[in-house]
């Protein structure tokens, strides 16, 4: 068998460092794969003695740095096994560590969304969503905080604390709205109503119906019915604007596409048994990763679509709901997998966000 090259060893050691990077640091040891970590630490051991067999009792500096540095990493996968399995000990630090990986990616939607941005532009509704999710969530930590977690205790209390804000941030986004001039504020409905029709195109149209998520387009349907009534409060004041007279008309042709496609995705899904469905999410969930493999993994940061990773977040967050509403009634061994994958890659996915964006706003 051919011996490995000292570029080809490097490039193993480069590619177990950014496995263990993107699937171990930072997150919480009691949600870890430790037979996952195994697999890494067998791979590195494996490769620390082809580079020792490279050597050929030499002492080549090159290959010598790159055992030392392998040899340094293994100890740290070994302790790191070690604490995986303490933190997996007990079953309430597992469910404690689960609850607080979903609270942060409410988090994280709503940094994408809302930290940084014109409150007269932001969608309320989607707001009051990610409220909903972190009272489920605390309801649950609520529990696991009573067996004696202290670390669920403190999400606890940062869970509190971005609900507050959160609150607070629903009824400025509301003030935001009825502040300018007429001018002013036709402009900005306009812009709100173009969001909304962003966000048809991105997920529903050509899109399979049966894995769209019903209540998106409700809250499409509600903001849309709000700014019409908006707009047509303005005209009824004396606002007179033909900009603004044929943006309700595109207001309301949209609206009757958007109550049409509501009815649809009903169907579909009425249509499908949830083992169905789970399988279907599946896919789709799938083609999401997929897309940002073709548009993220391993290209320059600075040159990247953020339009296009804000989408894939936002389809694996719709998807992993879903798929944790299925999990809640029936028990669907694959779809529980699937929601495993799905949240895995909304982890890496968000952190990939915030690099782009630093990395865009520097170039």
């Amino acid at each position: 068998m051919k011996k490995p090259t000292l570029n080809e060893l490097k490039s193993q050691s480069d590619e177990i460092f950014e496995n263990y990077r993107a699937r171990f640091a930072g997150q919480p040891r009691a949600t870890r794969d430790v037979n996952e970590l195994r697999n890494l630490m067998n791979k590195l051991s494996g490769l620390i003695d082809e580079a020792k067999v490279l050597m050929n009792g030499g002492r080549n500096p090159a290959v010598l740095s790159l055992v030392e540095t392998a040899q340094e990493n293994l100890n740290r996968y070994r302790e790191e096994e070690s604490a995986i399995l303490m933190a997996q000990s007990n079953p309430y630090s597992v469910e404690g560590a689960r609850l607080a990986s979903a609270a942060n990616r409410a988090f994280d939607c709503y940094a994408r969304h809302f930290a940084g941005q014109n409150r007269g532009t932001r969608d309320p509704r989607l707001l009051q969503e990610l409220i909903g999710e972190l009272k489920s969530i605390r309801t649950s930590m609520v529990i696991v905080a009573d067996k004696g977690i202290d670390a669920t205790k403190q999400d606890l209390q940062t869970v509190d604390k971005q609900m507050e804000l959160y609150e607070q941030e629903v009824a400025q986004i509301e003030r935001a709205r009825l502040e300018g001039t007429d001018e002013e504020r036709a402009s900005r409905l306009a812009q709100v109503a173009n969001s909304q029709f962003s966000l048809y195109n991105a997920h529903f149209a050509g899109k399979r119906r049966a894995t769209r998520r019903p209540e998106l387009i409700q809250r499409m349907l509600a903001n849309l019915e709000d700014i019409l009534k908006d707009m047509e409060s303005l005209e009824k004041s004396g606002y007179v604007s033909d900009s603004n007279r044929n943006n309700m008309g595109i207001v309301r042709q949209n609206l009757d596409m958007y109550r049409t496609e509501l009815v649809e995705v009903r169907k579909a899904r009425e249509g499908a048994s949830l083992e169905d469905l789970s399988g279907m999410l599946g896919g789709a969930a799938n083609d999401a990763m997929a897309l940002y493999r073709e548009n993220f993994a391993g290209k320059d940061r600075k040159s990247r679509d953020i339009n296009i990773l804000m989408t894939i977040c936002d389809e694996l967050r719709y998807f992993g709901l879903q798929m944790d509403a299925i999990a809640r009634t029936i028990d669907v061994e694959f779809n529980e997998k699937n929601l495993d994958i799905v949240n895995e890659a909304r982890h890496l996915y968000e952190a990939e966000y915030k690099e782009v964006l630093a990395a865009q706003k520097v170039a």
